[in-house]
C-alpha cells in the first residue's frame, strides 16, 4: 500500500506548552464564528504570538492537512475533528490526526521504544525507514515537538524518553499498515539500527 501522507509538520502559536491550548481556543472560536481569513488572522494576532501574514497562512494550511480546519472560498469552518478537539482537548484526537495525515510520528515512537533517545539516534532510523527522504534534523525535532506537545513524548538534557501514553502508542503501532515492506523485512529491522 503506498504512503500518500506528507513527510512534514509545522508548528502552531505557542510552543510545546501552549500549542493544544491555542490550538483548542482556535477550533473552538472558528466553530462558533465561521471567520472569513481577515477575522481568523486578527483573532490569531489578538490571541497568540501570531505576527507574520506567512506564518500564519503557513500554520493554517497545515492545520487544514491534518483535517481540522477547512477553507471554503473566505470562510474557515471546523472540520469533525477540529469540533471534537475544540468540544474537548483531548490530545489522543491530534495524536490521531497527526498520524493518519504525516509520515514519521509512527516511526519516531517506534524508534524511541527500541531505545533512541537523541535527536541523531531518532533521525538514523527514520532515514533508515524513509530512504526516500532526506529529514534534516529540523524536520525530526517539528515531528518531537508535537509529540511532546500531545504528551507522547518528553524532552530531558536533549534525549527523548516516551510517556507512558507513548510506551501504549508505540505498541499499537503496525508499521506496515503504513511503510511498503514485507513482514521478514519489518521483523528484521523493526529495532533500532
Amino acid at each position: 500500500m503506498a504512503d500518500e501522507r506528507r513527510m512534514t509538520t509545522d508548528r502552531f502559536f505557542g510552543g510545546v506548552d501552549g500549542r493544544l491550548a491555542n490550538l483548542q481556543a482556535m477550533l473552538t472560536y472558528v466553530h462558533a464564528e465561521n471567520p472569513n481569513q481577515k477575522d481568523l488572522w486578527a483573532w490569531l494576532r489578538s490571541n497568540t504570538a501570531a505576527r507574520s501574514d506567512s506564518t500564519i497562512e503557513m500554520y493554517l494550511q497545515f492545520v487544514r492537512a491534518i483535517d481540522l480546519l477547512e477553507r471554503h472560498d473566505d470562510t474557515y469552518t471546523s472540520t469533525a475533528h477540529g469540533k471534537a478537539f475544540a468540544e474537548t482537548g483531548d490530545p489522543q484526537l491530534i495524536f490521531n490526526v497527526l498520524t493518519e495525515h504525516v509520515k514519521g510520528f509512527e516511526t519516531i515512537l517506534v524508534a524511541i521504544d527500541s531505545g533512541a533517545r537523541t535527536i541523531e539516534e531518532i533521525q538514523n532510523h527514520l532515514r533508515w525507514m524513509y530512504p526516500d527522504y532526506s529529514l534534516p534534523t529540523v524536520i525530526v525535532g517539528r515531528h518531537l515537538e508535537w509529540l511532546c506537545a500531545v504528551g507522547a513524548v518528553e524532552k530531558h538534557d536533549e534525549m527523548y524518553p516516551l510517556t507512558g501514553f507513548g510506551q501504549i502508542e508505540a505498541r499499537k503501532l503496525d508499521l506496515a499498515q503504513w511503510l511498503d515492506f514485507s513482514s521478514e523485512t519489518l521483523d528484521l529491522g523493526w529495532r533500532y539500527r
